[in-house]
């Protein structure tokens, strides 16, 4: 038998032992979890919420890599691509607004863990439009950024609706667009180190 094929069985036996591990568990993962989050807004009886919450942080940074896609391969950094990284985000909050709830009550430190991570990730993207648009601290510009797209989609949970005025307002139309860049260097805090 080649090495190749040896360690190619002993990767499918220790993948095999693993799924039976997990189904004794009774746990759901990946997908039905994502679906029935999804679905219902719970997962009665998971024997891990914390690590549950974490895989659904993870499920939905894939959702959001997917719709954050054609904007990153047709457009280049800076105040063309920032608004539709923008309008993606909070797209994909409106849509999985169970998912979100979820994950924010079911949270324990490795949710919360995950999510930093995620914010670090998206923070640097977001950043690098944020540097070509001049702003004095990106990395703090990003972060700010963040806080601003979280509050703004739970004003939308909480009105149950797309809230298309005040994405407006912080996306701003393409005709003033320099008055947009403008104004988010104007709500962020410069004093912070990048």
């Amino acid at each position: 038998m080649s090495k190749t094929k040896g360690m190619q069985m002993a990767a499918e036996i220790s993948y095999e032992r693993a799924a039976q591990g997990m189904a004794g568990t009774g746990r759901r993962l990946g997908l039905g979890a994502w679906l029935e989050v999804f679905r219902t807004g719970a997962l009665p009886g998971d024997p891990d919420p914390d690590g549950t919450a974490a895989g659904l942080v993870r499920r939905w940074h894939q959702h959001l890599a997917v719709a954050i896609d054609l904007p990153m391969e047709r457009l280049a950094p800076g105040p063309d691509r920032l608004p539709e990284l923008v309008t993606a985000w909070l797209d994909l909050a409106r849509r999985t607004e169970r998912v979100r709830a979820h994950v924010a009550a079911a949270s324990g430190p490795r949710a919360f863990a995950e999510v930093e991570r995620q914010r670090a990730l998206l923070a640097v993207l977001l950043a690098e439009d944020l540097a070509l648009m001049g702003a004095p601290a990106p990395r703090r510009s990003a972060l700010d950024l963040l806080a601003e797209l979280a509050e703004l989609a739970a004003l939308e949970d909480a009105a149950g609706r797309p809230l298309p005025r005040l994405r407006r307002s912080l996306l701003q139309t393409e005709e003033s667009r320099a008055s947009w860049v403008d104004r988010v260097c104007g709500w962020l805090h410069p004093t912070y180190a990048s």
